[in-house]
């Protein structure tokens, strides 16, 4: 079974986006499990750390350990929340893949919710 690294952005200034955000990747990453995957969603699994521990939410302070994720995927999957293209962490990942010649997918929320296959 693949293993795929589920991208999507998450930082910004209002803590009600991250929420929304944080609850969207979810979703997502619960529908690429029905489809079969093994998914690591750093949004997911970091989230509720960051939280509980108050600790930063920023790319700055996860960069090493998603790096280290993302190595040990076979595929990156970017989720195409809105600001996804203006996401620092998303640019990085999408590069960290590229050199680590994983394939690279994008996935809607629209295709979620309709339950199609992502692209």
């Amino acid at each position: 079974m693949k293993v795929a690294y589920l991208a999507a952005p998450y930082t910004h200034k209002d803590a009600n986006v991250r929420t929304v955000r944080f609850h969207s990747v979810n979703h997502a990453a619960a529908y690429l499990i029905k489809l079969g995957l093994h998914v690591f969603s750093p949004v997911s699994h970091t989230h509720p750390i960051a939280v509980q521990g108050d600790l930063p939410r920023g790319w700055d302070y996860w960069q090493a350990f998603d790096e280290r994720m993302i190595q040990a995927c076979d595929l990156l999957i970017v989720l195409t929340l809105d600001g996804w293209q203006q996401s620092i962490g998303i640019r990085y990942e999408i590069a960290i893949a590229r050199d680590y010649n994983l394939p690279i997918r994008s996935l809607s929320m629209e295709q979620v919710k309709c339950n199609q296959i992502y692209s």
